[in-house]
């Protein structure tokens, strides 16, 4: 009984560590994102396209005209619909800057979006596929799994009673944490 309550505790810190570690890598993407078009921003309004060229392609960069039309994509070259209405471009307009997770229009993927408001009203967008932040996260995942593992089977060796201090580990430490008298 003990051994399956230990491995189900077990199970449920693998799954709550897997949510946090998402979310932070997740809050780490945007901070890039946001830490980008802040420096970005300057460049932008001192030399305007060439700067933005000069950029590369880690992220997506849109420059998006006030009236919402695309002044500038660097991985769409053909005419993109207004982007007035994107939640994150409209927030930017509104309070200077703005974010979202949503499926793109143009790529149909999940996207991490980041806009920044220009000093000339324009609005300067980041973003970046979920799908590098699901590999981030995915990366830990097989090594949190042994560690489980791992852990699982000392647990059982334990309750079986194949180490030294196997019953302080089980009557001591163990049990009052699942009957909760700790």
């Amino acid at each position: 009984y003990s051994f399956m309550m230990g491995s189900l505790v077990l199970a449920v810190c693998a799954v709550l560590f897997f949510g946090l570690q998402y979310s932070s890598i997740r809050e780490e993407t945007y901070d890039a994102l946001r830490e980008e078009a802040v420096y970005a921003e300057p460049g932008l309004m001192l030399t305007g396209l060439p700067y933005l060229h000069a950029l590369g392609n880690i992220n997506r960069v849109t420059w998006i005209a006030q009236d919402g039309s695309v002044l500038f994509d660097n991985v769409y070259a053909q005419n993109l619909a207004n982007q007035r209405e994107d939640p994150e471009v409209e927030q930017a307009f509104a309070q200077g800057e703005g974010a979202s997770i949503r499926e793109s229009g143009s790529s149909g993927q999940s996207t991490m979006y980041y806009a920044l408001l220009c000093d000339d009203g324009t609005v300067l967008r980041l973003s970046r596929p979920m799908s590098g932040v699901r590999v981030a996260v995915s990366t830990v995942v097989p090594m949190i799994w042994v560690l489980v593992l791992a852990l699982i089977i000392l647990l059982d060796l334990g309750a079986l009673g194949y180490f030294k201090y196997s019953g302080f580990l089980v009557d001591g430490i163990f049990n009052p944490l699942l009957h909760g008298h700790l």
